[in-house]
């Protein structure tokens, strides 16, 4: 008898649906996409750091109705590589010397691909055991390196932003054992030099304007720690309740690190928790001559680090340190009925006079805000074993010296003067000549520069005055290719109009 299709309308409930191709398409696809990623990778310094397109421009190639039959995934990669990933800023260009560079790394992003690959929930130990006990020992190492002691915990996030949101809603929840939620009375106190998230996150939290301190900071751009203790005084004498200090260990537009063994004196004194964001410069621990300058980080009751900065990860990968790890695991512990087999090992496995909470089965949705989780511990785990931290610790100092090399040419250069020097890898600098020092004049010499495609270099804003920075820790960096960037950017700004 002939076999009649079903109809369109009726599913064939043992017959399973593919999910993906057939395993020669997906091995061909795979080995397309990692051709791709080592062309990238092998030829970045024959690319423009710089390709910004108009959405206008794009939409030519994205913009169309829902999809509604299958396409060929080799044509739907190469319309991405040609016509998406040509479209953007390379953060990993050797000539990327904006914001704070993320140089990547291919090992990790290797490890991204076995994690998407395997698609690895990290949440628990119940299903992920082997990922976890990776996560926990990754965490260890950092641990060390800080100077944390092994009482301390972590979570590696998607970056430093959930990062500093994570630790200061783990110091609220400290502070706040009765359940309340939040307290109008509480202060916080950083900088003007702190980065944004720190402000974000208290948003997110529900503190107003009103419940944060900006501390003026000395001629190092590093917070008075004089001025602070009469804030506090003020704050306490008008019945508010003194209760963090964000400090910064490497700030965005300057390197500059506060004094964190003065802050901790301070936060002795009065009890308060010391938040340090160390998302950019905390990895200068791996530097002898800049080690000392972050003297007191591992005293900070948390830390916030970002591997994909300057320990040279793929996007996305932040990590949080507490000092007190059981704070952390108070502050985002939930009971819920479906994730009882997770308990259960978990309890089972802490011993009574345990001391570390990164031993045994750990269930990672308990140490942070999200249930469903990459295993992003992977590529750092990866990087480090197959690089060794005394490679890293190379690569480090490599871009602490290319500042200092940087600041040097300038310093001898006839068309430019430092303003902030060289500090943990990063510069800021103004024209010599004042006639070109407006900000309009600044903004169109960058304008100009940035559509050269050559290299990248952007500017901040310090005490009103607007200037060009450099932040210099890409490894593959060469000091030719900032001397070549500023001599581009001094004919730009000769060029512009007055």
């Amino acid at each position: 008898m002939k076999k009649t299709m079903p109809p369109e309308d009726e599913i064939d409930l043992n017959a399973p649906m593919n999910l993906d191709p057939h395993p020669d398409q997906m091995r061909a696809l795979g080995y397309r996409v990692v051709d791709l990623i080592v062309d990238h990778r092998s030829n970045l310094e024959r690319k423009p750091a710089y390709n910004h397109k108009s959405r206008a421009e794009l939409d030519v190639f994205f913009r169309e109705e829902l999809p509604r039959a299958p396409s060929d995934p080799m044509e739907i990669l190469d319309r991405v590589a040609r016509h998406g990933l040509t479209a953007i800023g390379h953060v990993d260009h050797p000539r990327f010397f904006g914001y704070v560079p993320g140089p990547g790394s291919f090992v990790g992003a290797m490890a991204d691909a076995l994690s998407a690959g395997y698609n690895v929930f990290a949440g628990n130990s119940f299903v992920a055991s082997g990922p976890a006990a990776i996560e926990a020992e990754t965490l260890k190492w950092l641990r060390t390196l800080m100077g944390f002691p092994q009482s301390a915990a972590g979570i590696f996030l998607s970056g430093g932003s959930m990062a500093n949101l994570t630790a200061l809603h783990t110091a609220r929840a400290r502070l706040l054992k009765n359940g309340q939620g939040h307290d109008e009375k509480l202060v916080v106190y950083g900088t003007s030099q702190g980065h944004s998230s720190i402000g974000k996150a208290l948003r997110i939290l529900g503190f107003s304007q009103d419940q944060f301190r900006n501390v003026p900071t000395d001629n190092k751009q590093r917070m008075d720690c004089g001025t602070l203790r009469s804030m506090i005084e003020t704050d306490k004498a008008a019945g508010r309740t003194p209760w963090l200090v964000a400090a910064t260990a490497g700030s965005t537009n300057t390197g500059a690190i506060d004094p964190l063994e003065n802050i901790r004196t301070v936060c002795d004194s009065y009890k308060i928790w010391m938040h340090v964001d160390g998302a950019y410069g905390a990895a200068a621990v791996f530097d002898s001559s800049s080690k000392p300058l972050l003297k007191g980080i591992e005293s900070a009751d948390s830390l916030v680090l970002d591997p994909h900065k300057w320990w040279f990860q793929p996007f996305e990968i932040g990590c949080v340190l507490i000092r007190d790890g059981h704070a952390l695991r108070e502050a985002f512990s939930m009971e819920a009925e479906y994730l009882r087999e997770a308990r259960e090992i978990y309890e089972r496995s802490v011993q009574p006079d345990e001391q570390d909470p990164l031993t045994d089965a750990v269930n990672f949705y308990d140490m942070g805000p999200q249930l469903t989780r990459s295993f992003r511990a992977l590529k750092l785990w990866m990087f480090i074993q197959t690089n060794g931290a005394d490679r890293i610790a190379r690569m480090v100092t490599r871009g602490v010296k290319m500042a200092e090399a940087a600041e040097a040419w300038i310093d001898a250069s006839h068309d430019w003067r430092i303003a902030t020097p060289a500090c943990i890898g990063t510069l800021t600098f103004r024209p010599r000549d004042k006639a070109h020092q407006s900000p309009n004049r600044i903004k169109r010499a960058v304008d100009s520069y940035l559509k050269s495609g050559f290299g990248l270099i952007t500017t901040t804003e310090l005490n009103g005055e607007k200037l060009f920075r450099l932040c210099c820790i890409h490894p593959a960096s060469r000091l030719d290719d900032i001397t070549e960037s500023l001599k581009r950017l001094a004919v730009e700004l000769r060029n512009g109009a007055a």
